[in-house]
């Protein structure tokens, strides 16, 4: 590129050299606890991980951003400089708190986040793009230096779907705490058996809650004694050595060994009786 196209900033595309370099790939899949991992959308349906989650990325993007200059013994803001012109617009979809905020949100739900630097022809940074992270595969080329695959997905501002690769030098990559060095981890990833019991229960209310809480089925047994006399609750626990009798209700009785429909009068959507032949 000559001079003046640098400060006209008639810069050509870049070019690079057909195929990839050939590296392997971190991430999720060498992560022992990625199975376990409850997805960062299911995670959000809990109110606690939701407020956490907005308290910390909501604070931390309502900070002042300014960029200072040294100047003899102190500072001076630097208004002119590349990175406050960032600050004041990073993208064209997102204003600086916006940005922040996804970045830190990011963070604390999938462990990294990723934006693409972009710069003019005189290579001075212009903006930011975010890039989601469970569209990225990292990789660690022969030299040492990590490589993304970004796949443009066509949602909402469109994309080939064709991957591409960035070096580190051309994006931003904030990572929460991280186990070797080269990428984060969730808090998610943290904790997962405590979250996927959270998640597991609160479908488990859902469910009851969609069904009126009224129960597809109830199970009625005889009294204690006829139980014992019959030895049904035995047929119930064979393994059993010892076992306390449930008290039933009086309405059901022993007449065979599949489940009848009951003849009570509880007005139960589907109530059914044990049965055990005597």
């Amino acid at each position: 590129m000559g001079f003046l196209d640098r400060i006209l900033g008639r810069a050509k595309p870049e070019t690079r050299a057909g195929g990839y370099v050939p590296g392997f790939s971190i991430g999720s899949d060498s992560n022992p606890f990625a199975a376990s991992t409850p997805d960062p959308h299911q995670a959000e349906n809990l109110s606690t991980v939701t407020a956490c989650v907005n308290a910390i990325a909501s604070g931390l993007a309502s900070l002042p951003a300014r960029v200072y200059q040294a100047q003899g013994d102190g500072r001076v803001e630097a208004p002119g400089h590349p990175v406050s012109r960032i600050i004041r617009a990073p993208n064209s979809r997102q204003t600086w708190p916006d940005l922040i905020e996804w970045i830190v949100g990011q963070v604390l739900l999938r462990g990294n986040a990723l934006c693409e630097v972009t710069y003019d022809g005189a290579g001075r940074p212009t903006g930011l793009l975010p890039i989601q992270w469970q569209f990225v595969r990292v990789v660690v080329l022969p030299s040492g230096r990590l490589a993304y695959d970004v796949i443009d997905y066509s949602a909402p501002w469109g994309g080939s779907g064709q991957p591409r690769r960035l070096l580190d030098t051309e994006v931003f990559h904030l990572k929460d705490r991280s186990d070797d060095g080269y990428l984060g981890r969730s808090r998610l990833s943290r904790a997962p058996d405590v979250l996927n019991s959270a998640i597991g229960l609160q479908s488990f209310s859902a469910a009851v809650w969609d069904n009126a809480a009224t129960p597809n089925m109830a199970v009625t047994l005889p009294p204690a004694r006829t139980l014992k006399r019959s030895g049904a609750w035995r047929r119930i626990s064979p393994d059993a050595t010892s076992a306390r009798p449930m008290r039933g209700a009086p309405c059901s009785s022993i007449t065979s060994r599949r489940p009848q429909p009951c003849r009570c009068r509880r007005r139960m959507p589907r109530c059914w009786q044990v049965g055990s032949s005597a």
